[in-house]
């Protein structure tokens, strides 16, 4: 339900409602702050960079690096 909101939205931004888009980018920065408590709260759990990468679709590294871990040797 929400991505067809959302691809809505974005069909209205691109017929021209720049409201919409304003609202996109307020959406966007949300839905990484919730993705970040996410990956937060799952490392104070025990759960691994390579858990975390998989649900995430990336590597361990690129989990890492934009969500702030630790770097292993």
């Amino acid at each position: 339900m929400v991505g067809r909101m959302l691809r809505g939205a974005g069909r209205r931004v691109a017929a021209g409602d720049h409201g919409d888009l304003a609202e996109l980018v307020e959406l966007r920065t949300n839905l990484d702050a919730a993705i970040a408590a996410g990956v937060t709260g799952l490392r104070a759990s025990g759960d691994s960079w390579a858990d975390i990468a998989q649900g995430l679709g990336t590597t361990r590294q690129a989990a890492q690096q934009r969500y702030g871990g630790e770097v292993l040797p």
